[in-house]
């Protein structure tokens, strides 16, 4: 019972994750400011490796820091941001597909874990 319950929380867990990243990645890319952002920099720092992004707002400067990837790599050129203007934190490079596939991963993990649960639960 209790192997049950632990494989039934962390599907409950996967799936919460993943629906709540994705619903953040939709709103921004639906509601968010789009600019052209421009890497300007890189740099080390306490959470890891970052680029610095650079991007104007009406005839305002704004310097960003961004994740670096850990696999591959950011074209060096133009980016397409989206940020939410009221937090200009909660941002999201078109370009950088890693977030999108660690959703995926705890979206198709949720639902292996959701039928091992329910397998478990009907034997």
């Amino acid at each position: 019972m209790f192997d049950l319950l632990l494989i039934a929380f962390m599907a409950i867990a996967c799936l919460f994750y993943g629906i709540k990243q994705l619903r953040k990645r939709t709103r921004l890319l639906r509601s968010g400011h789009t600019v052209q952002a421009q890497v300007v920099s890189s740099g080390e720092g306490q959470k890891g490796r970052f680029l610095v992004l650079e991007f104007s707002v009406n005839d305002t400067k704004h310097h960003l820091q961004y994740p670096m990837p850990n696999k591959g790599s950011l074209p060096t050129g133009a980016l397409t941001l989206h940020y939410d203007p009221s937090n200009p934190e909660n941002l999201l490079v078109e370009e950088d597909k890693a977030d999108l596939y660690g959703i995926w991963f705890c979206l198709i993990l949720g639902a292996v874990l959701t039928a091992l649960a329910v397998y478990i639960a009907l034997l």
